[in-house]
């Protein structure tokens, strides 16, 4: 698989796309690895997902609050899990 952080931006994501559809294709669905954590009561990876992006945007002054609030909703989950 490509390194999507190789390519630029437009291409990555249309890359995702076209992934998607070609499992939608045959047949394949699939769940985040989080969601899976969830459904299994596992703590999630959600510090190892999320937390360099959260640091990146703090050292580059960005507002990221959809990021922040899910990171937080998830942490929440994680206490009540394993």
């Amino acid at each position: 698989m490509k390194e999507l952080d190789a390519l630029p931006t437009a291409e990555a994501i249309n890359f995702v796309i076209e992934q998607g559809k070609a499992m939608r294709k045959q047949g394949k669905s699939g769940y985040p690895s989080m969601y899976e954590d969830v459904l299994r009561r596992r703590k999630t990876e959600v510090d190892f997902m999320l937390a360099p992006y959260l640091a990146a945007a703090e050292e580059l002054a960005i507002d990221v609050p959809t990021l922040r609030v899910a990171y937080q909703i998830i942490k929440t989950i994680d206490r009540f899990l394993a």
